[in-house]
């Protein structure tokens, strides 16, 4: 095995930029971290080719033989089953999500909170765009697509904060015990949405696919799990990728004029910030048998983390890509996976994103205010704060 610089997803400099870490790494990959026990994936076509096929390189890691969720498959969602069981819940979902004409509506109150959330804030004055428009924006519409009440914005960020951070809690120990409770509290909310009679929205999705569970052969249980999974993926990764986006243009003057000139070019400038710099760095899949990834045989059982910032700036398949192009064709990027477990709701994110970045250049061209301040995470990458001013229009 070839011998690799030590790769600490969690050192400062990383934390501030992982790329430049990923272009010494990605010709090495795969490659088997030691202190991470996973074979580690940074090339786009062996990633492609690690979430195409789910028989082999499984979500559900009992498949591997190391499972230790001891739930009952009905209770499992979407992002941990394989085969029949998800493909059953990903087309009921789809089939609510693209049957839910409200979509046209969310955009239209997306857009109505963040003119009332920018017209709060005082020409000149600095704001932390995340606590002030990236969470509760967010918040707000991936409930409304839901079809639940809106929880109280900062105690569900923290609560969705403890959650995120758990995500890391191999690497940082400590952090299993807060997102243990945090997942009670969110488990307890959840709890509430099966009287699905009483939801605020009758045409969400939740409702939508509780009334079709019986018709489709979906335990009720396993859409209440996906939805959680749904609510809390659409929450954080929206908030994530809206920041990381506002960042990029903030700092980037002449692309922000351009964007403020041209509202058209807005959609590419979205695509090409979430290959650039998307929210997800990376996601685990298990071997459920023995296979070749490249040249490097793997055995059933182990661990593979395709890292998606690394694939995302593969100049193999992405030319100059540590920098932004909004022109850039075939632009086939992973900021929301690929294959049978590609986000679910990547239309709802772009969507929000839309109309998120439409608003504050509407507003005037934002200008970051002092550092940014970003916590020590691996698996999910944004400013926990954005301090910025616009100059009004």
């Amino acid at each position: 095995m070839i011998p690799v610089p030590l790769y600490d997803p969690l050192d400062p400099d990383v934390v501030s930029s992982p790329y430049a870490a990923y272009d010494v790494l990605r010709e090495n990959s795969p490659f088997w971290h030691v202190g991470m026990r996973c074979w580690i994936v940074m090339k786009y076509d062996l990633c492609i080719q690690v979430l195409k096929n789910s028989r082999i390189y499984v979500s559900d890691w009992r498949l591997a033989g190391i499972g230790h969720d001891t739930s009952s498959e009905e209770a499992l969602g979407i992002q941990v089953l394989d085969g029949a069981a998800h493909t059953r819940l990903r087309s009921s979902f789809t089939r609510a999500m693209n049957s839910t004409v409200e979509m046209k509506t969310i955009q239209t109150s997306v857009r109505a909170l963040m003119r009332s959330r920018l017209q709060e804030i005082p020409q000149g004055t600095p704001f932390d765009f995340v606590t002030t428009v990236g969470r509760p924006v967010s918040l707000e519409a991936i409930c409304n697509v839901l079809g639940i009440e809106v929880p109280e914005s900062d105690s569900f960020a923290a609560m969705a904060e403890a959650l995120i951070r758990g995500m890391d809690a191999g690497l940082i120990p400590e952090r299993e015990e807060p997102a243990k409770r945090a997942k009670q509290e969110l488990n307890a909310l959840i709890a509430q949405w099966s009287e699905y009679r009483f939801l605020p929205y009758s045409n969400g999705i939740l409702q939508k696919t509780l009334n079709s569970a019986a018709e489709y052969g979906i335990p009720e249980q396993q859409i209440l799990s996906t939805a959680r999974q749904f609510f809390l993926a659409g929450y954080s990764t929206t908030v994530a990728a809206a920041a990381n986006a506002i960042f990029a243009i903030a700092t980037d003057r002449e692309l922000s004029e351009s964007l403020q000139q041209n509202p058209a070019l807005i959609p590419a400038t979205i695509e090409e910030l979430l290959r650039l710099d998307g929210p997800v760095q990376g996601t685990s899949r298990a071997l459920s048998a023995d296979a070749t990834l490249g040249d490097v045989p793997m055995r059933r059982g182990e661990i593979v983390l395709c890292l998606f910032g690394a694939a995302n700036r593969d100049p193999e398949v992405f030319p100059d890509a540590n920098h932004i192009d909004i022109t850039r064709v075939g632009n086939r990027h992973l900021g929301f996976g690929w294959g049978p477990h590609a986000c679910t709701g990547a239309l709802f994110a772009r969507d929000v994103l839309k109309v998120i970045v439409e608003e504050v250049l509407a507003t005037g061209l934002p200008r970051i205010v002092g550092r940014v301040s970003r916590s020590p995470r691996a698996t999910l990458r944004y400013p926990d704060s954005l301090f910025m001013s616009i100059e009004r229009s």
